[in-house]
């Protein structure tokens, strides 16, 4: 498990077209959710790359990037455009989950035997139905009975004190909108909570069925497994809903690979480095024994550790967030192991925040409006500046 795992764009596009090519925005320039990966993208992307080197390769569920779906890239493909919905009267009635379970299963059943293989499930799960306000996760039948009895804690910044720490433009965004109708009183919250986890528990019982279909097919001591996620979630932390901040509950993201023995990661252990969702292709193509191509911009995660940085060396990295959406500022900045600047790009001139992680690690305290942040601001807009350019 990677415990220190980052997206460096907090919204699906971006982040996922960043997963598959290994690059920041800023250089695969997905920045609307009508752009798509051209051709030449493509044929460089992880997916791509296994393909011309003899593995069977398929995709099932969210696509999330542009309005076509790329069928030709994959030998089996079952992907979708936009969001689906969860409950669809063109599945039947059928919970969403359950239908990319059945085509992630048809997908690795027919996979030929003895050949290499690589099958991406983008879930819809835990995703809000944007569209639904009243009820925006929808768990799969079976399981809306769980947790009934389970009390769930407020995040640590879910109060008016927080919340009136924001800047006002971020007070006033998306993030609050979304936030009325999922957290804004506790019987909201404890309902909202127990549906998003009603819907992991659902997708940890489509990755079961995977795992059963790789035991029969015998080769689950020889595949590499990834769980992981295009982006976080505000679950009311600053009184907000939803992603595209920068603050650590929205670009924080679940990173666990399961591996065979022979790999000798060990089962269990706990790797505390940075790793983000730019390392996902190298770290997928170094496993596989595939060049990494110059143009990844990320790192393999699973190298040998006489390969690997020092613990000790610090990772720096860049967050940008450069799409056009009503009612969000775009925004960028940097986090180092101790401090995280953020710069807003809004009208009347970009605003800037500055956390101590260390000492203030819910980000309540912004260090920009203080005298001694005022002495930190030059060097972080410095190693902004040198992040922008190294990402272009």
């Amino acid at each position: 498990m990677f415990s220190n795992a980052f997206v460096t764009t907090s919204i699906c596009p971006t982040s996922r077209a960043s997963i598959l090519t290994g690059q920041y925005g800023r250089r695969h320039g997905v920045w609307s959710f009508d752009k798509a990966l051209t051709a030449a993208q493509m044929q460089q992307a992880y997916p791509s790359l296994l393909r011309a080197n003899g593995y069977q390769t398929g995709f099932v569920g969210k696509w999330g990037i542009g309005n076509e779906l790329p069928t030709d890239a994959f030998d089996f493909f079952r992907g979708i455009l936009g969001q689906g919905s969860y409950y669809d009267a063109a599945n039947g009635g059928r919970h969403l989950g359950d239908v990319f379970r059945e085509q992630a299963l048809e997908g690795l059943s027919g996979f030929k035997a003895g050949d290499p293989f690589c099958l991406i499930l983008c879930s819809k799960e835990v995703h809000e139905q944007d569209e639904d306000t009243a009820n925006p996760y929808q768990p799969m039948a079976k399981f809306s009975h769980l947790y009934e009895n389970v009390t769930f804690p407020s995040p640590a910044t879910a109060n008016v004190r927080s919340f009136e720490k924001l800047p006002p433009f971020v007070r006033t965004s998306l993030g609050r909108t979304r936030w009325e109708p999922r957290f804004s009183t506790e019987q909201l919250f404890q309902t909202s909570m127990r549906a998003y986890h009603q819907l992991l528990t659902g997708l940890d019982d489509i990755c079961g069925d995977i795992v059963k279909m790789l035991e029969q097919k015998g080769v689950l001591d020889d595949t590499v497994i990834i769980v992981t996620s295009d982006n976080g979630n505000m679950l009311g932390d600053h009184g907000l809903a939803a992603k595209w901040f920068m603050f650590e509950e929205s670009i924080r993201v679940p990173l666990i690979v399961s591996a065979p023995e022979r790999f000798g990661f060990g089962a269990g252990s706990v790797d505390r480095s940075v790793a983000l969702n730019v390392d996902i292709a190298p770290t997928i193509l170094a496993l596989a024994g595939i060049p990494v191509p110059a143009g990844m911009q990320g790192r393999p995660l699973l190298e040998p550790a006489e390969s690997r940085p020092s613990p000790g060396v610090a990772r720096e990295f860049l967050y940008e967030h450069l799409l056009e959406i009503p009612n969000l500022p775009k925004s960028e900045g940097v986090r180092t192991s101790r401090f995280k600047y953020v710069k807003y790009l809004v009208e009347g001139g970009d605003y800037e925040s500055l956390f101590d992680l260390t000492n203030d690690p819910f980000e309540e305290t912004d260090l920009a409006r203080t005298e001694t942040g005022q002495q930190l601001l030059p060097d972080m807009r410095l190693k902004l500046s040198s992040l922008v350019a190294e990402a272009a």
